[in-house]
């Protein structure tokens, strides 16, 4: 069976925090799949300090987790 992933390990990508209504840059260390799921691993930039974070896949482009700046920027505003 052949895997077709979104983003790869070293892939800098890019999460939307509606929350907070901020854009992080996300740097990918690992990749971990599951039964039902798919995660991202890896440190998310918050103001000087990279804090690590996991994130799933499932949605990638849709709602949290974006291939550019600019579509997790667009999803903020929406």
């Amino acid at each position: 069976m052949k895997l077709e992933l979104p983003c790869k390990v070293g892939d800098v990508v890019w999460i939307a925090d509606k929350k907070n209504n901020k854009v992080f840059r996300f740097e990918i260390d690992c990749i971990k799949i599951f039964k039902d799921n798919i995660t991202a691993h890896g440190w998310r930039k918050f103001e000087r300090w990279n804090v690590p974070r996991e994130y799933s896949l499932k949605h990638f482009g849709k709602r949290v987790i974006f291939a550019t700046k600019e579509e997790a920027e667009k999803s903020i505003r929406r």
